[in-house]
């Protein structure tokens, strides 16, 4: 008669509370913003700038073409991430570029170096012909979170005369 007397007690006065107690710790956080409650500003290319011409030395094939940019920022200032992204002229975004390198310093300084050899073989594999200007737009791209913004400026680089095959 006792369990049945502590069970009852039990059932009426110890489960409701426990319920209770777990119906009020599953309360959302005020402090947590919702994803879409902030906006991340777009960079500024630098350079190359607009209508630059760059020509790929073949004798070189490790120089590197600097590229810099103005710093976005994010309004709830999480962080933000930087590449260089180059792609065709007539490319409407930048889903599947030519070639993305990420900023230095883990992606998030305001400068990227991307060597010749890598220019040149970028280029050729998006059957850009060797000994060539291609007329390419590059861009900066901030990414924050699931967000992303560009800058973009187009440039003219000269490939290699001639043709490297990667790997020889």
């Amino acid at each position: 008669k006792k369990n049945k007397t502590m069970r009852n007690k039990f059932l009426k006065i110890v489960l409701p509370a426990m319920l209770a107690l777990f119906a009020l710790s599953c309360s959302e956080e005020s402090n947590m913003d919702p994803e879409g409650q902030w906006s991340l500003s777009s960079p500024t290319v630098i350079s190359p700038a607009e209508g630059a011409s760059i020509v790929l030395n073949e004798a070189t094939p490790s120089t590197k073409v600097d590229f810099t940019w103005s710093g976005a920022s994010s309004t709830a200032e999480y962080g933000v991430y930087y590449s260089v992204v180059i792609d065709s002229i007539d490319s409407e975004n930048f889903d599947t570029p030519i070639l993305e390198v990420k900023a230095s310093n883990s992606g998030k300084a305001l400068t990227a170096s991307i060597a010749y050899n890598l220019l040149d073989e970028a280029l050729s594999l998006a059957g850009y012909p060797a000994n060539a200007v291609a007329n390419v737009k590059w861009a900066v791209k901030a990414s924050c979170l699931s967000r992303a913004t560009y800058d973009v400026a187009e440039i003219a680089i000269k490939r290699f005369e001639h043709e490297i095959i990667p790997g020889s």
